[in-house]
This record gives C-alpha cells, sequence and structure tokens, in this order.
C-alpha cells in the first residue's frame, strides 16, 4: 500500500512538474517573440538615425568646404596686400 501511495504522489508531483514546464515554455516563446520585434524595431530606428546623421555630416562637410574656401581666397587676397607692404615701405623711405 505504501507503494501504490509514493507511486501516485510521484505521478502528481510528475504531471504538476509537466504543466509548470509547458506554461513557463509558452510564455518563454511569447517573451523570445516580443524581443525580436523590440530588436527589429531598434534596428529600424538606429537605420534610419544613421541614415539622419550622414546626411546632416554630409551637410556639414559641404558647408565647411565652401566656408575654408572662401576663407583660402581671403588669405591669397591678404597675403597679395601684405607683399605690397616691404615695397610702400621702401617707397617711403626714399621719399624721406
Amino acid at each position: 500500500m505504501p507503494r501504490a501511495i509514493i507511486k501516485n504522489h510521484n505521478a502528481a508531483c510528475r504531471h504538476a512538474m509537466l504543466q509548470s514546464i509547458s506554461v513557463l515554455w509558452t510564455e518563454y516563446r511569447t517573451l523570445y517573440g516580443k524581443l525580436e520585434d523590440v530588436n527589429a524595431e531598434i534596428s529600424s530606428l538606429h537605420d534610419k538615425r544613421s541614415a539622419r546623421l550622414k546626411r546632416k555630416l554630409s551637410e556639414l562637410q559641404g558647408e565647411i568646404g565652401g566656408e575654408l574656401a572662401d576663407a583660402e581666397k581671403r588669405c591669397a587676397k591678404n597675403a597679395a596686400s601684405t607683399k605690397k607692404v616691404p615695397d610702400v615701405m621702401k617707397m617711403l623711405q626714399q621719399m624721406m
């Protein structure tokens, strides 16, 4: 008789354990499915943000390139004017 009780108890425990495992497995699959959705959303947001930042970087590089070209032109113009200063100084010294 005690063996039958133990056997029934073991069977009941096994059944309860299998039910718990089934519930947990279903919960796991549900959460894993949500994780895949979240990963896809994050990837999409990352791609959009990356593309936006690349566009902005390209725009800034274009603006900086234009400003640099203007600055180089001004420097070249100023350099030409600066070269004339010693000649003017010599002229003024000769006049004095």
